[in-house]
């Protein structure tokens, strides 16, 4: 063989080898793909099946955003989206991003935000305490436990979950 034949053959051997690997990688990207997009079904089915689960039983969770300003605390509080049978939110009378129930449906409001402005000016991690809501259907006890992290400079993520005790009452 010659010089231009053998750098020919070469050439065409390359192009095959680079053609074949072009191949497997696109092939490897696909499979990479389609994994990732069960992995992501199934965690969209989960956290379905969380949402679910959640929304009929007698827990709520909730998340709050909560800045001081000057003396007061502003609060942005968040619940899990699409809840309709959950007993606990059903209970809520959703007055925006300020809180979860009207004032004259919590007598112990007072006491409650004494309790969570006490905790945030403290630096505590969380705290616990009990409170009544009146509900359509008369009194109820709720208990709630609730997680603090510091968010920057006079600001605070928080994460509660309440509990309908009412039967313990």
């Amino acid at each position: 063989m010659t010089l231009p034949a053998v750098a020919l053959a070469a050439a065409v051997v390359g192009a095959v080898v680079a053609a074949g690997l072009m191949h497997l990688r696109a092939k490897r990207a696909a499979a990479a793909r389609k994994a990732a997009d069960v992995s992501n079904l199934a965690k969209l089915e989960n956290y379905q099946l969380i949402l679910d689960t959640i929304d009929r039983s007698n827990i709520l969770l909730w998340w709050a955003r909560v800045s001081r300003e000057g003396s007061a605390y502003v609060w942005k509080i968040r619940t899990p989206p699409q809840l309709h049978e959950n007993p606990i939110y059903r209970l809520a009378s959703l007055i925006g991003e300020e809180g979860l129930w009207k004032h004259e449906q919590a007598p112990d409001h007072v006491r409650t935000g004494q309790a969570a402005e006490k905790a945030l000016s403290e630096g505590a991690g969380g705290y616990q305490h009990e409170f009544r809501i009146i509900g359509s259907d008369g009194m109820h006890w709720l208990s709630e436990e609730v997680m603090i992290r510091p968010a920057g400079p006079n600001a605070w993520n928080l994460a509660g979950v309440i509990v309908d005790v009412t039967k313990r009452h």
